[in-house]
């Protein structure tokens, strides 16, 4: 499977041109048909395919797209999401972990989240891996991919200066 990392990306002084957002989806078409075409060659130990879910809030469907690009997504491709901070769609379980300090667990201080970058980074990091981890078993699927993040000038901690997203 492929694997992705995180990317810091500068926030814009103003919105971006279409032609900006390129390479970043040059980036997600190339890793989605990489991990599609291993996935369609996989099966689990019961002889099954192996199957994705994704649920991304801040990448906005792009993940999914680059997965269901690939000839045979429905052999892999399970299910998805896109939703931003909707908590409401997610199982009981996961709603209640993340309530209690799952999402906060990252932070430095467990106070706000939104203080600081360090705290808001870390915090994401946990309730991204909550969220795989609750959806995975929820889904029944093989896999999940959860990406979660701060994009756009709108919002971000006082002391951030880029945007990022935690897959």
């Amino acid at each position: 499977m492929a694997h992705l990392r995180n990317v810091d990306l500068p926030l814009p002084s103003a919105p971006p041109e279409v032609p900006a957002a390129r390479p970043a989806a040059g980036l997600l078409s190339s890793l989605g048909s990489s991990a599609g075409e291993q996935l369609k060659r996989r099966n689990g130990p019961d002889g099954k395919p192996e199957t994705v879910t994704v649920f991304e809030a801040t990448t906005g469907g792009l993940i999914q797209a680059a997965l269901q690009s690939v000839p045979g997504a429905s052999r892999f491709y399970h299910a998805g999401s896109n939703a931003t901070m909707n908590h409401n769609l997610y199982p009981k379980e996961l709603r209640e972990e993340l309530a209690i300090g799952g999402a906060q667990a990252g932070a430095i201080d467990r106070g706000s989240n939104y203080m600081s970058r360090t705290n808001y980074h870390r915090s994401k990091i946990v309730h991204t891996r909550a969220i795989a981890k609750h959806m995975r078993k929820y889904m029944k699927a093989t896999w999940c991919l959860a990406e979660s993040g701060a994009t756009g000038p709108t919002f971000a901690p006082p002391d951030m200066q880029y945007s990022f997203s935690v897959v």
